[in-house]
């Protein structure tokens, strides 16, 4: 209606919606069995070191945290952008409106269209 709107696929040419919850969900189960494995063979090993494991579990564990937080400052920061992209696009389209656009809609309808819009594309992306 003001700009030709792109769908996700069109903006992130990889995965999108129920194929990201897929690729995530299974990254989950494979990470799942391969701890649950290791765990049997190093903990049922005759010279199963406490210490060693400890150490190799913590450092597991801080590069999880670590790429967790990095994929989420980026998704965050990724997802703000666009959503400032999209702004920025309407804005334009609005502001380089005929005239007769404003006589035949009301004011009213453009700010609830436009921030409704905003809003559901930043809340969408955010959670996503």
């Amino acid at each position: 209606f003001f700009f030709k709107q792109k769908t996700a696929y069109e903006m992130l040419r990889s995965l999108v919606g129920s194929e990201m919850c897929i690729r995530d969900r299974y990254q989950r189960r494979v990470h799942g069995v391969l701890i649950d494995f290791w765990l049997r063979a190093e903990v049922s090993s005759p010279a199963f070191v406490l210490s060693v494991f400890t150490k190799t579990l913590l450092t597991y564990t801080a590069i999880n945290v670590v790429t967790t937080a990095v994929r989420a400052y980026l998704f965050t920061f990724i997802s703000m952008k666009s959503t400032y992209e999209v702004f920025k696009n309407l804005n334009n389209k609005l502001m380089y409106a005929k005239m007769n656009f404003f006589d035949k809609t009301p004011i009213g309808q453009i700010i609830n269209r436009a921030t409704s819009d905003i809003w559901t594309i930043d809340c969408l992306l955010y959670t996503s």
